[in-house]
């Protein structure tokens, strides 16, 4: 990510894992070699990398981000923490582009969207595709 991004003048990759708090973090890979997996237990015994996590609302004081047009979310399971907990950063975003996983379903999302005007558009034709789409009213 740093060596492609250097040919952009406002793109500044950042070493960490988006989270609800600030906190370190274990991850580490699953069967699937593309895949990743986050493992709250920092210290259980696992071939895993240590990372450390950053809120959205750190990014976005950080970085002096005023509003988000389109957020992308593939966190890998931490969906429902980052969108559940400490999401009052979510006022800041137009449009998000969101991967659910296992244990945080579509009504979950909803209800979490819920206080901040989103609509939830879902994949009409592939059931099984988790790519969810929210867009502000």
């Amino acid at each position: 990510l740093e060596k492609n991004a250097t040919q952009f003048e406002n793109l500044k990759p950042i070493f960490g894992a988006v989270y609800d708090e600030t906190t370190d973090i274990k991850i580490s890979t699953t069967k699937l070699a593309y895949n990743f997996k986050i493992e709250i237990d920092i210290d259980k015994e696992i071939d895993a990398l240590t990372v450390g996590t950053l809120t959205m609302h750190d990014l976005i004081a950080n970085y002096q981000i005023k509003e988000i047009d389109l957020l992308k979310i593939d966190i890998e399971g931490a969906e429902a923490r980052v969108l559940r907990y400490n999401n009052e950063w979510l006022a800041n975003v137009k449009s998000m582009l969101i991967e659910l996983h296992e244990l945080y379903s579509i009504d979950d999302l909803k209800n979490d969207l819920a206080p901040f005007n989103f609509e939830i558009y879902t994949p009409q034709q592939n059931k099984e595709l988790k790519m969810i789409y929210a867009l502000k009213r």
